[in-house]
């Protein structure tokens, strides 16, 4: 499948930022897909490692076919997870 769109979701920090702007997009831990991207169109998603609950990446189904990827980021994390790839938003 094409890929449609790259994102980033920016956040001051993680813990904190990141969790309001996952929960808002996806749900709580253990509700993933009852956020504001419906359960299915979660194909699949990657866990932070070292933070319960938190998510690296997610993969969505797009509407006119393919997937986009959104991964979280928060800007305590140093400079390199914003550089080095193209996005299409952040």
């Amino acid at each position: 499948m094409p890929l449609r769109r790259r994102c980033i979701s920016p956040a001051s920090t993680h813990p904190g930022g990141s969790d309001i702007l996952q929960e808002k997009l996806l749900g709580p831990p253990g509700g993933f897909g009852t956020g504001m991207i419906p359960a299915h169109l979660i194909h699949h998603r990657t866990a932070k490692q070292g933070i319960a609950d938190a998510l690296e990446t997610v993969w969505v189904r797009h509407r006119s076919g393919g997937m986009s990827v959104l991964a979280f980021r928060s800007y305590d994390q140093r400079p390199e997870a914003f550089q080095g790839s193209a996005q299409h938003l952040i």
